[in-house]
């Protein structure tokens, strides 16, 4: 019973308004720029991966995975430009593989790759996560060390890495022993620049090569 007074409405349900022609053609805008947009985001993603790769190319070894020449010498300039503002010492050994053109010889190129993707991994093994080892080119290796402390941290370091080349490695089940000439050059004492720790490396590890091969030939004649 409803109170006196008090009569009942009828409510009616409300009715949408379409939209005019103009917010019907904006919201279509919208919805396109939307997809324009994932779209773009995409391709710059896309994009960004493709640079990522070329720059990986660019500055690392296809072999070995190793930085190659141009990453090394990037690094080495950077170590050398702290190391004279920060009076700290870099060290650089160049190292050319012994032996190494008779594996490539005897077994082939393929099982010469293979000897130099596992010196590349003792390598890097040996070394600390701040030092840098590169492939220089065909069977030579740079390693720099930054922020070494004397030249017995050098002395230490350049004795592990021998060591790991004088193991054996097993290629197509043959046993395989290198080993490698180490030109040792030490920032600021024996150059100032990279090229000049370079040259020294160079000009150090060419003479061991030297004494290797005359020790070497020695030995044939007295056997």
């Amino acid at each position: 019973m409803r109170p006196a007074g008090l009569r009942r409405v009828a409510v009616e349900p409300p009715v949408a308004e379409a939209a005019s022609p103009d917010i019907q053609a904006a919201r279509q805008r919208i919805r396109a720029l939307a997809r324009d947009n994932a779209r773009l985001r995409a391709e710059l993603a896309r994009l960004g991966a493709a640079v990522a790769q070329v720059e990986e190319l660019a500055y690392h070894d296809d072999l070995t995975g190793l930085p190659n020449r141009a990453l090394m010498t990037d690094r080495l300039n950077r170590a050398v430009a702290l190391a004279s503002r920060d009076s700290l010492r870099v060290a650089v050994l160049l190292l050319d593989l012994d032996r190494f053109k008779e594996v490539n010889d005897g077994l082939g190129h393929a099982a010469g790759d293979r000897l130099l993707v596992e010196v590349a991994r003792r390598l890097s093994a040996t070394v600390r996560q701040s030092d840098t080892v590169a492939r220089y080119g065909g069977d030579e290796f740079v390693v720099m060390l930054p922020r070494v402390d004397d030249g017995r941290s050098v002395g230490r370091v350049t004795r592990k890495i021998r060591e790991r080349l004088e193991m054996p490695v097993w290629i197509d089940g043959v046993r395989v022993t290198i080993g490698a000439s180490i030109g040792i050059a030490v920032y600021p004492c024996d150059g100032a620049t990279p090229a000049e720790l370079l040259a020294k490396a160079d000009a150090r590890m060419y003479r061991h090569k030297a004494r290797l091969g005359a020790s070497e030939r020695h030995g044939e004649r007295g056997a």
